[in-house]
């Protein structure tokens, strides 16, 4: 039998065409088995490919993760307020923290302080959020601390996640086996041939995160996403 071998990384398109019963995979230069496609050698035709599916969600919350200082850190020990004696903070300064966050509409049980004798470590729950009230918050906050003058805000980072990911995952999911239908159809197209059946099918996560950074669409002010990507291997049969 006329064998046809017809073969592309995962890179470029991630394909793989031949007669075939035998499966060996496709090395990178590096001897790294993780292109995402295959060679099959044998007497059933078929064609296996790599199909993508990718989906983004908004935001649920938002986990804020805020850091105050007894230090100036951006300075480092050689300015002289870092070699001074400092105080330690105080229950009276993390009440202080706490009811300037309350002040600015977030509910008490969604502020968690963590008080050590230099450092005030403060996470903040906010539902629904928005770049633009995220950024609000964080200006609001180094106006508190630079009109308060005993302590600094030093350090903030946040992440954005969405709590219903089943949804989601099946999403992503169908969107990549249609992805590998379309790249088998264009494939046998190509050879003269018909898709027939599948074959085989395997599953490939490619990033399965419920959070990201909480960064607004194309660099915006509007709802923080959170993007998933899950993958198919999937194998047809051809038919002449």
């Amino acid at each position: 039998m006329k064998r046809l071998l017809l073969a592309s990384l995962f890179t470029a398109i991630g394909c793989a065409i031949s007669p075939a019963t035998h499966a060996a995979p496709i090395f990178s230069p590096d001897r790294h088995a993780d292109l995402h496609a295959q060679i099959y050698l044998g007497d059933t035709p078929m064609a296996t490919t790599y199909g993508r599916g990718t989906v983004t969600a908004p935001a649920d919350t938002a986990t804020l993760n805020y850091t105050f200082s007894r230090y100036d850190y951006s300075y480092g020990y050689s300015d002289p307020s870092a070699t001074a004696e400092v105080s330690n903070f105080s229950l009276d300064d993390r009440d202080q923290i706490l009811a300037f966050f309350v002040a600015q509409g977030i509910p008490p049980e969604q502020i968690d302080l963590d008080l050590n004798p230099y450092d005030l470590y403060v996470t903040l729950e906010i539902s629904n959020p928005d770049q633009a009230s995220l950024l609000a918050l964080e200006d609001a906050t180094r106006q508190f601390t630079e009109a308060d003058g005993s302590f600094y805000f030093t350090n903030s980072y946040s992440t954005c996640s969405i709590e219903e990911f089943t949804p989601l995952e099946m999403e992503a999911r169908l969107k990549a086996i249609a992805d590998s239908r379309a790249r088998i159809d264009a494939m046998a197209s190509a050879v003269g041939a018909r898709v027939g059946s599948i074959l085989s099918m395997i599953e490939v996560h490619g990033y399965m995160t419920t959070s990201s950074s909480c960064n607004a669409p194309d660099g915006g002010i509007g709802v923080p996403e959170v993007t998933i990507e899950l993958g198919v291997m999937t194998s047809f049969e051809l038919i002449n």
